[in-house]
Formats: structure tokens, sequence, C-alpha cells
């Protein structure tokens, strides 16, 4: 009861220490258990994205489980209505283990093996067809025509249904009788249609198939095929069992549970059929695996994105722990020599320091939940958009990461107690009478020792871009984060460390000249400057940090934005079916003719659509045609043997210039795209070559090529450059490329279907550009919108992660950067109020000693603010380049080059300037209160 009791005076008498150092706990607490939370809502929201994508576009519901096994194997001794009861338990019962969604849809789906079909009496065979059955079949059809099959047991013809495009295609009608003839049977089977269906609407999630494929397959109820059908041996072909499940609302920590059931249900049907023909699929499942793969990648690169600002945690921790602990030396050194143990002292800090992590860990994860939430709005660095919350929870590992992240936060504050306890009252008064003396990173050489390994791991990353991946997805190396900021922290203790040296050489120069002001803090700085760099090290950090993440997250965005709208060509590219008349036949047969009249009489006459009207379309600005050929021939002049394939693109270089996505730079670092441009349109038969096509087939520039394809003229055309880019353009894949002039290439070789680029005014709505298209009922071959793949990229979940992580964690850097620069300035004050006192009864007025105040905010704050963005920008050209090799680095198209977007850095510099604004208001004010009869008073006690 009296340690506690001791605890509380402590507590109390330093209160706004201790809630200094319960905040930074929090704040640590509440940044790492959001790493489950993130990670967690982050992977789940990518599993529905990612199946949304596949039923878009592959047409086919993901949340379905289908179970099919083939019955045409079987054992005729094995009872085929026990196997289908026994196959349907099997499979309830696993799927109910396994499966935490909710169920939609659960069915059986029977077919026959392939019949002879005939019409009544008659001998004209028909096509071969299938009789299948379908539970609950009657709820999820809408008749059309005739009536709902009617049977019983005694029949001698089965009334079944048949689909409403099936009886046109088999030409025949409701009410006529056909006859299914197969060796299973032992006597013909008759069956009645009586009723044409379709799918009703709203039941897609039902249909394991589209009704549209049941071209020759009739439906019998369900409970007739069972009786009637099912006992018959070789009858059934295949019998399909399949559940529909709302993937929307899968829950991530339950999909584990998904993986293992194709292999349960497998094994167990193929015990039961002795069959192993059995398939057991879902593209649920196949999702589902791929993601839970790379849980433990994203996890571990949301932990990187945080590495940064945790060691600054860490580091406040301790230095918030040191002030407490150094105001609290005197007790410490009487607790020790009145026969105190260290252990029993260091308990009572402890104790402490566990009740702060306790009170931490009680809310932490629970605002920890409200970041994730912020973290999943991010679209860029300190940029946020309203979407779509993640679906984000507390989990026990969220209570796991806590504990650890408070385990880390008692060492951190139990390291200076542990030092303190090894002082009595005599070595505590010996230390405090010798001053600071040298900073300990500066006595054992840390911050060289830092700078060699961030040199180090600058080495290894360089090495790894000879291995870098092939992978597209992005995939942050933890190195890329965990270097930079050794290196930050490594160049700003040298750069202090070699300070003190610098502030007394200008002392020295300007001894006679400097105001009293400028000469006192010089002086102060000059002989104690350890105390100083506590804050001036958080301050550094959180510019350089600050301006590395900005520019990581432009970076890394704006490479892969731009690589999308160089691949997409414009904002919309589309084509239309163009009318065309089947090729002229050839002449007389046996009639010699010239290859060019073959050509000619084979080819197919297409008629060009009118697409003036394009440019009037709502939001359009220019309209381009682009002409795309794969597949043709390209021949050196001088060289007729020299002949390779390649791709040919055909432009109008005005509207071309006018619409296409290009960054200039690509062509020339000196020339604008537009003089190659007006190059091309100063001679109708110019084109580009690719240099890989242009060494292949040994040409220069100047020199003659002809070009083909099948059913087209040959041509001659000029070379008028070489190039590497061009829009929409893959050298990585197409290596080959030509481009031309269209008008040249429609006259002399042949008018073939075209695309349509289209460039959009910056304001233009999409939607009624497509309500335009469905108005004038366009038939298209082919449709993009390049905002599609802009806005997949700004939702991707490693994106966001990216932009989240570095943007929390700078504003967190933030918080904790103003709370020690408060934290010591007025620690600071306090201990220098006999000080200031003194100066203003020696006669210094309130306006020197203000700017006393104002040199050292400069000497200090505005030194660090300034060394922050060197560092910061340093390190960006330094780290920033490896960033490629995480994107996919040997897929990327374009190159790679780092963005510097003024917007961010100027944020950065407002949010230092604001914390030096405040900071010297509060320091002013509390100089303003110091009396002269309060610093005498000190002075005597």
């Amino acid at each position: 009861m009296s340690i506690l009791t001791m605890i509380a005076r402590k507590i109390y008498k330093n209160y706004w220490l201790v809630i200094s150092l319960f905040i930074g706990i929090l704040v640590t607490i509440i940044l790492v258990s959001s790493i489950p939370i993130y990670t967690t809502g982050s992977l789940q929201k990518l599993v529905v994205s990612e199946s949304e994508r596949y039923q878009e576009e592959n047409g086919t519901y993901p949340g379905i489980i289908t179970h099919h096994t083939d019955w045409e194997k079987l054992d005729k001794k094995i009872d085929r209505v026990k196997l289908l009861e026994q196959l349907e338990k099997v499979n309830e019962k696993v799927l109910d283990q396994q499966v935490e969604m909710p169920k939609v849809e659960a069915a059986t789906m029977l077919t026959s093996k392939a019949l002879k079909g005939y019409r009544g009496s008659s001998d004209i065979s028909m096509r071969n067809i299938h009789v299948v059955s379908l539970t609950n079949f009657e709820e999820n059809i809408t008749l059309l025509h005739g009536k709902h099959p009617t049977n019983s047991e005694d029949q001698k013809v089965i009334e079944v249904y048949i689909h409403d495009n099936a009886l046109l295609e088999m030409d025949i009608f409701l009410g006529e009788e056909i006859r299914l003839t197969d060796q299973s049977l032992d006597e013909d089977l008759i069956i009645r249609p009586v009723g044409t269906f379709q799918a009703a609407e709203g039941t897609e999630l039902y249909w394991p198939v589209s009704p549209n494929r049941f071209e020759n397959t009739f439906v019998v109820a369900e409970d007739i095929y069972r009786e009637q059908l099912l006992p018959l041996d070789e009858f059934v072909k295949e019998a399909l069992l399949y559940s529909t499940y709302d993937y929307t609302n899968l829950d991530i920590k339950d999909a584990s549970r998904l993986l293992p059931i194709q292999r349960i249900l497998r094994n167990q049907t193929i015990r039961a059929t002795e069959n192993t023909e059995v398939t057991i699929s879902s593209p649920m499942i196949g999702i589902v695996q791929h993601f839970l793969r790379q849980e433990g990648q994203f996890r571990a690169m949301t932990i990187t994105f945080f590495a940064p600002v945790l060691v600054m945690l860490l580091i406040y921790l301790w230095m918030v722990a040191k002030l407490i602990v150094e105001r609290q030396h005197a007790e410490i050194a009487v607790l020790r020599s009145r026969g105190a143990g260290k252990r029993q002292v260091a308990f009572i800090y402890f104790i402490e320091a566990l009740f702060l992590c306790g009170m931490a860990i009680l809310i932490g994860p629970l605002i920890g939940l409200m970041i994730s939430k912020l973290l999943g709005s991010t679209t860029g660095f300190m940029e946020f958009v309203q979407r779509q919350s993640l679906p984000v929870k507390l989990t026990l590992d969220t209570y796991l990461y806590a504990g650890v992240a408070a385990i880390a936060c008692l060492i951190s504050v139990m390291i200076p107690v542990f030092m303190a306890t090894r002082q009595n009252i005599v070595s505590q008064k010996r230390l405090h009478s010798r001053g600071h003396g040298q900073a300990v990173w500066h006595k054992y050489f840390i911050d060289v020792l830092l700078l060699a390994i961030a040199a180090y791991g600058w080495y290894m990353l360089r090495q790894s871009n000879y291995s870098a991946s092939d992978s597209q997805s992005i995939s942050i190396d933890p190195l890329l984060l965990l270097v930079p900021v050794l290196f930050i922290i490594g160049f700003a203790l040298l750069a202090f460390r070699v300070y003190p040296w610098i502030i007394a050489l200008i002392t020295w120069i300007g001894r006679k000249k400097w105001p009293v002001p400028l000469y006192t803090t010089l002086m102060q700085i000059g002989r104690s400057s350890q105390p100083y760099q506590f804050f001036m090290l958080f301050l550094v950090m959180t510019i350089s940090i600050g301006l590395f993440s900005a520019n990581t997250a432009q970076t890394v965005y704006q490479n892969l934005e731009e690589q999308v709208r160089y691949q997409a060509g414009a904002d919309i590219v589309l084509q239309q079916f163009w009318d065309r008349d089947i090729p002229i036949e050839m002449t007389k047969a046996g009639e010699m003719i010239s290859e060019e009249d073959r050509r000619d009489n084979l080819r197919i006459l297409y008629y060009e659509p009118d697409t003036s009207h394009f440019k009037d379309w709502p939001g359009v600005k220019q309209v381009a045609k682009v002409f795309q050929k794969s597949g043709a021939s390209i021949t050196n002049t001088q060289a007729p043997n020299n002949k390779e394939e390649t791709h040919l693109m055909g432009i109008d270089t005005k509207t071309f210039g006018e619409t296409a996505f290009f960054r200039s730079s690509l062509l020339s670092p000196n020339r604008h795209w537009y003089e190659y441009l007006n190059l091309m349109a100063s001679e109708n038969s110019a084109v580009f070559l690719s240099s890989a096509l242009a060494e292949k087939l040994e040409v220069l520039p100047g020199e003659y090529v002809t070009l083909d394809w099948n059913m087209a003229q040959q041509a001659h055309f000029v070379v008028y450059d070489v190039i590497d880019y061009w829009p929409s353009w893959d050298p990585i894949e197409n290596p080959y490329f030509v481009v031309g002039n269209l008008s040249y290439i429609q006259t002399s070789m042949a008018i073939e279907p075209y695309q349509l680029w289209i460039s959009l005014e910056d304001d233009a709505d999409r939607s009624e550009l497509m309500a335009k298209i469905e108005e004038e009922e366009l038939s298209l071959f082919s449709f993009r919108d390049v905002q599609k793949n802009v806005n997949d990229l700004s939702n991707d979940a490693y994106l966001t992660g990216l932009n989240g992580s570095l943007t929390l964690g700078f504003l967190i850097a933030l918080v904790i950067t103003f709370i020690g620069f408060l934290l010591y300035w007025i620690l600071s004050l306090r201990a220098r109020s006999l000080q200031y006192g003194t100066f203003r009864a020696l006669g210094m007025s309130a306006r020197q000693l203000f700017s006393i105040l104002w040199w050292e905010q400069v000497l200090t704050t505005g030194v660090a603010i300034m060394l922050g963005v060197v560092v910061g920008k340093i390190t960006s050209l330094l780290f920033i380049p490896f960033i490629q090799y995480s994107l996919g680095g040997q897929k990327q198209i374009l190159p790679f080059r780092i963005f510097v977007e003024m917007r961010d850095e100027l944020l950065i510099y407002c949010f230092a300037a604001v914390i030096l604004i405040i900071g010297l208001a509060i320091l002013s004010w509390m100089v303003s209160k110091i009396k002269i009869y309060q610093a005498i008073k000190i002075g005597e006690e």
C-alpha cells in the first residue's frame, strides 16, 4: 500500500511529464494495434473487390461451390438413390462446418447421358438430348407458354419443361410426345413437353449454368426424376451439387476454413463412389487462397511502413522517461543510500509504467480501429477522400500486437531507470557537478555506425537491382524504408557532432561585434549543445521523414498512373463494327491473274462509318483516328531478304498530338514530341521505326522500307527517325514497331477499321458520354475508359496502405515532435529562471530577453528544420530510385522518375512553421511572467 501511495505522489508531482509519457505509450499502442486491424480489413476488401471483378469479367458468380461427380463409370451394384443421398449429406455437412458465409442457394442438378430422341411414332431421329432435374426448379422460373407438368407414378408419359429457345431450335410443339431410347432403358421413355420457361428475374444466383444453354435439354420434376429415372443403371451421367454463398459477407479470419473444402469433399466422395472422376471447384476458394498467401507479406510491409515513426516513438519514450528520472535523481539517490536495492527502486517505476501501459492497452486498440478506417480513406500523401470504409474489427491479434508494443514501451521507459538506480547521493552529486559531458552517441560513434549500416543497406539495395522481381504487384522491400531512417538519424547525429564547432567558429569570428542577445545565445549553445540535440533530432527526423514519405507516395502513384495512361493511349479508346462486303470471287478457273489482281479480288471491302459527330459529343475535346495492325511485314528496300513482322500504327499527326497521353522527354530531353509529329507531317510517306526494328533491318533515317500485310497493297516509306517509346506501344512485349501517316496508309495500302482515341475536357461528365453512346446505339467492337484503370489504381489496397501508413506516420511524428519541443523548452525555461531573472536585474530589457529566445530558436529549431529539409532531399535522391524494383521493376515500360510535389513540401513546411510559432508564443508568455523577486528567491533556495 505504501508503494502505491508513493507512486500516486510521484505521478501527481510530475503529472504533466507523466501525461506526456502516457501519450507516447498510447500512440505507440494505437499505431501497432492498427496493423492487424488494417491488414485484415484490407485483405477482406481485396477479396471482395477481386470477386466482384471476377464476376464482371467472367459472368460467373464467384460465391458458388460446385461438387461434380461423373457417374458413367459407377459400378452397377451401387444404389444410385442412396449414393445421391449420401453425397448430399456429406456435401451439406462439410460446407456447414467450413463455410461461415450466409447461404443463398443450394441445389442438386442431375443430368442424363445423351439419349436418342424420336418424334412420336416416326423413325426420324432427333439430336441427342439430355433429361435433367434441378432442386426447386419451379420456384426459379417464369412459365411463358403452356402449363406446369402434372405427373403421377403410374403415368407412362412424363410431362416436362423445355426452354423457350430450345423449343424453336428443336422444331417441336408443346404437347408433342418424344420417344427416348438407350441401352440403359428397358423400354422407351416417353416425354411430353407441356410448358416453356425462362429464368425468373432475380434468380441469377440459382442457376449453375445459364438456362440459355439448355438447347437440347428437357427438365423433369425432381421427385419424378429421383423416383423413376435415378434408379436406372447408367442413365444418370453426372450429378452436380452446388451451393451459392454471399461472398460480400466473408470474414477474412474464417477464410482459411475454405481452403480444405476441395480436399475433404473429394476424399469423401471417392470413398463413397470408388470413382476418382470428382471435381470440386469454386472461384471464391481460388481468390481467397491467392490473397491469404500474401497476408504475411502485406502485414510485414505495413510494419515496415510504420517502422520510422515507431523508432521515433521509442526514442521519445526514452527521452521523457529520462526527464522524469532526472527530476527524481535526488529521491532515487536517497532511497539507495537508505538501503533500498536497485530492484526495489526499479520496481516502483515498473509498477508506474505498467499502470500506464495497461491503461493504454484498454483504449489504444479502440482508437486503432478508427485509425484503420482513416488509413483506408487515403488516396495520396495527406490526401483523404470519401470512400466506403474498410470492414475492420477488433480481433485477438489486435491485442497481441498491443501487448508486444506495451512490452517495447516498458523496456524503453525502464532503461533510464536502471541507469539511475546505479547512483547514490555522492555519485549523483558528482555527475551533476560535471555537467552533461559528451553525448552517448558521440562517445561511442553511434552516428558513424548508423551511417555505415545505411551505406551497406544502400549497397544491398543497389545489388538487388539485378535480381528484381518480375511481379507486377507492389511489394516494398523492408530495407527500402528502414535504411533511410538509419541514414537520417546517422546524418543528423553526425551534423550535431560538428555543429558545436561551427557555433564556436561563428562566436570567435564576431566575438567583438555580435550584439549581447546573439552572443549570449552562441555561448549558451556552444557550451552545452547536448540538451538541445534531443528535440532537434526529433525535428530533423519529422521534416526529413515527412519529405521522404511525401516524395515516396507521389513517386509510386505518379509512376503507376503515368504507365496506366501511357498504355491506354487516351481518355477513351473505342472501335466500332464496320460494315463490309464478302470478298470478290476470283475470275474464271484456270485463268492466270497477277498477284496484285488476286489481292484486289480477295480483299474485304470495309465501309468507313462517319465519325465527325463524335467531336460534338458532351465533354469531348478532340478525337483522333488511330489504325493498329499486328502482323504487318516490313522489308529493307535495299536488302529485300531482310524482312520482319511488325506492329503498324497509322495516325493523323495533328489530332493524335492533341489526344494522346505522352511524356515528351521519352523521345528526347531537348525536343518536344510535337516536333516529331511535325516532322512526320512534313512528308506523307514518313515513318518512325523502333530502335530494335531499325537495328534488325539495318536501316538508318533517310533510307526506305516497304510495308504490306495480307490482302493489302505494298507501299514504300521513308524512315524519318528512330524511337524508343510511343503512346500505347509496349517496347518490351513488342519490340518491333512502326508508326506512319494514316492518310498515306489508307491511300496506298488499304482502308481497314481503326480506333477512335478521344480526349475529354477536364470537367467532362463520363455518364453523359455513356448515355450518348447508348442513345446513338453504336455497335462497338471494343471500348476502354482509362479512368476505370486509374480508379482501380487509387483503390489498390497496397497503395492505400502505403499512403495511409506514411500519412499517419508523419502526423504522429508531428504530434510527438511538438510535445517534445514544448517539454524541452518548458523545462529549460524553468531551469534557467534564475539566469533570466539575473539578466533583467542587470538591466537587460524585455526586448533583449526575447531576442535571446529568438536567436536560440533560430540556431536550434531553425537549423533543425533546414537540416531536416536537406537530409530529406538527400534521402529521397538516394533511396527513392530503388522503389521501381518494388513495382515489378523489370515490367516497368516507362523509365522510372522521382516526383516531387511542391504542395506536399509546402504542407510540411507549414506544419514546421506552426510548431515554431506556437512554441515561441508559449515561451514568450512564460518569459513575460518571470519576475525578478522570483529569480532571487530561486537563487537563495
